[in-house]
C-alpha cells in the first residue's frame, strides 16, 4: 500500500519529468523558428478559393496588412492597420474607421450607423474628410460611425449589420450600397456561394488563425501539407474577367440584382428589429460607369425599389451629385469615388435629410 506522502513524493516526480519535458520541446520549437527566420523562410499557403482577388487574399495573409479574412463577411479592417497616406492614421482596436465608440450610445447623444464600400470609407481621403467624419459635425451631439469596408457588397454589409454594427445600437442605419462592387465579376463564386463556402469556419477559429500565421512553425507545416487551390478556379475567373473588362453582360456577377435586393430587405428587417431608422442611399458614380455598363443602374432601380415596398426613406445622393455641373471633374476622384469636394456635399445632403426627418417626427 502507498502511503500519502509516497503519492505526493511520486506525483511530484511525474510532473517534475513532463514540466522538463514540455521545456526542452519547447526550447526546440523556439529554436527551429529561430532557424527559419534566419534563413528566411516564409510560405502562405492558397487559400482553396479566391476570397477577394489573388492580390488582396495575398495581403490578408500579411500581418501588416489593412485586411485580415472573416469567415461570415469575407474581409474585415485589422485593428490597427495603417490607413495609406493618411499620416498616423490607423484603424481603430474595435475595426472599424474613425474614433473608437462604447458600444452603448453616450446620453443624450444621436448614433448613426454608416454601411457601405470603398466609398463610405473614405478611399483616397483622410478620415477628418470621410462624409462620415463631416456628417458628424453637421448634426448636432451626434456620434457616426463609419463601417464602410472597401470592396463591400449587399450581402456583406447585411451580414456585417447582425454581426457587429447592431451591438452598438445605432437610431439610424444609413445604407449605401450598389455602386459598383455588385456588378464586378464574381472571381469563381458569387457571394452568395462563396459565404455557403466561408462559413463554414468558426469566428474564432479564423482569429485565432490570423494571429498566428506569423509563425514560420506554422508555416512550415502547411507547406508540407502542400495545400492547394479548387481545380480550374483561378482559369474561371479570369474568364468571367475578360468577359466582363470586354463588355459582356454574359458574366457572372459579384452580385446579382435579386440577391442585391434580397440583401437589402434583410438589412430593412433586422434594422427595424432593433429599433433603428433605416435609410437606403442611392450611392453616386460617374456617368461613365453606366454608359459601359448600362446594367448599373439595376442596381440604382432596385434601391429604388425596395425602399419603396418596404416604405424606407431613399436618399438619392446619385441624382444630387448628377444635379452638380461638371460633375464627373469637381465631384470625383476616379470612376467611383468621391473627392473631397464630393465628400463635403455627400455630408450635407444627408445631415439636410437627418435634421429634416427630426423636425417632421
Amino acid at each position: 500500500m502507498v502511503s500519502g506522502g509516497s503519492s505526493a513524493r511520486l506525483l511530484f516526480q511525474i510532473f517534475r519529468k513532463l514540466g522538463i519535458g514540455l521545456g526542452i520541446a519547447a526550447l526546440l520549437l523556439a529554436g527551429l523558428e529561430g532557424i527559419l527566420r534566419l534563413s528566411g523562410f516564409t510560405h502562405y499557403a492558397p487559400n482553396q478559393i479566391i476570397i477577394w482577388n489573388s492580390h488582396m487574399d495575398r495581403e490578408m495573409k500579411q500581418p501588416q496588412g489593412t485586411y485580415r479574412f472573416q469567415p461570415y463577411w469575407s474581409w474585415e479592417l485589422r485593428p490597427g492597420a495603417r490607413v495609406a497616406d493618411c499620416g498616423n492614421e490607423r484603424i481603430n482596436a474595435a475595426g472599424y474607421r474613425g474614433p473608437e465608440r462604447l458600444q452603448s450610445p453616450s446620453r443624450g447623444k444621436l448614433r448613426v450607423a454608416i454601411l457601405g464600400d470603398s466609398s463610405t470609407f473614405g478611399m483616397g481621403v483622410c478620415q477628418d474628410e470621410t462624409y462620415a467624419a463631416l456628417l458628424e459635425r453637421a448634426l448636432p451631439n451626434s456620434e457616426v460611425l463609419n463601417f464602410g469596408v472597401v470592396g463591400f457588397t449587399a450581402f456583406q454589409g447585411e451580414k456585417l449589420l447582425e454581426g457587429r454594427v447592431l451591438t452598438y445600437h445605432p437610431a439610424f442605419v444609413l445604407v449605401a450600397f450598389g455602386a459598383i462592387d455588385e456588378l464586378l465579376p464574381a472571381l469563381g463564386y458569387d457571394v452568395d456561394d462563396k459565404f455557403r463556402i466561408t462559413s463554414r469556419v468558426r469566428p474564432w477559429a479564423a482569429l485565432w488563425r490570423d494571429r498566428l500565421r506569423g509563425l514560420r512553425l506554422l508555416q512550415l507545416i502547411e507547406r508540407s501539407l502542400g495545400r492547394q487551390p479548387e481545380s480550374g478556379i483561378e482559369l474561371r475567373a479570369h474568364e468571367n474577367y475578360v468577359k466582363w473588362n470586354g463588355g459582356s453582360r454574359d458574366y457572372m456577377r459579384n452580385q446579382s440584382v435579386a440577391s442585391f435586393e434580397r440583401s437589402l430587405v434583410r438589412i430593412v428587417e433586422l434594422g427595424r428589429s432593433y429599433g433603428a431608422r433605416v435609410v437606403l442611399i442611392g450611392p453616386p458614380r460617374q456617368t461613365m460607369v453606366e454608359t459601359r455598363w448600362p446594367w448599373a443602374n439595376e442596381y440604382s432601380a432596385a434601391i429604388e425599389r425596395v425602399a419603396s415596398r418596404l416604405q424606407v426613406p431613399f436618399w438619392d445622393v446619385r441624382t444630387a451629385f448628377r444635379a452638380v455641373p461638371n460633375r464627373d471633374e469637381r465631384l470625383f476622384l476616379d470612376y467611383y469615388h468621391p473627392n473631397i469636394a464630393g465628400h463635403r456635399l455627400y455630408a450635407k445632403l444627408l445631415a439636410d435629410k437627418i435634421l429634416h426627418d427630426a423636425r417632421s417626427r
